[in-house]
């Protein structure tokens, strides 16, 4: 099994990684969102808070769509060995450092998969290396 192979077998499961996760925590938030919808009206009467907590409410869906919709997008790129698809994963790696535990080790894993991929493509000899090129 060749070096590229191994990388294009790697990029897949990333893939599903970014599929799987990103699905997860677009249900997550329905569920949480379903229930906040549900439950608040019930318990607290005063109109500021349940205004202020729509409003909390609409920027966590903001925030966490923003999040997964790419993740998600990444994920099928990534299932169709799409060039872009790799660099997406890189950069919402990164920003999923911040998710312990299961974002943090996607978000390593992607790095890894990036850099690995970016050396296989262009070959560098020592001599590059040591002059910065």
């Amino acid at each position: 099994m060749t070096n590229q192979t191994n990388i294009d077998q790697h990029k897949k499961i990333l893939g599903v990684l970014y599929i799987v996760f990103g699905s997860l925590n677009l249900v997550g938030l329905l569920l949480i969102s379903l229930i906040i919808s549900t439950v608040v009206p019930f318990h607290v009467h005063d109109f500021d808070a349940i205004l202020a907590i729509r409003i909390v409410k609409y920027i966590v869906i903001t925030f966490t769509v923003v999040i997964t919709a790419p993740a998600i997008v990444a994920g099928i790129g990534l299932m169709y060995n799409k060039d872009w698809a790799l660099t997406l994963a890189f950069v919402i790696g990164i920003i999923g450092l911040l998710g312990f535990p299961v974002w943090t080790f996607i978000g390593i894993y992607s790095i890894v998969i990036f850099i690995l991929a970016q050396n296989k493509q262009k070959p560098r000899q020592a001599s590059d290396l040591i002059s910065g090129q």
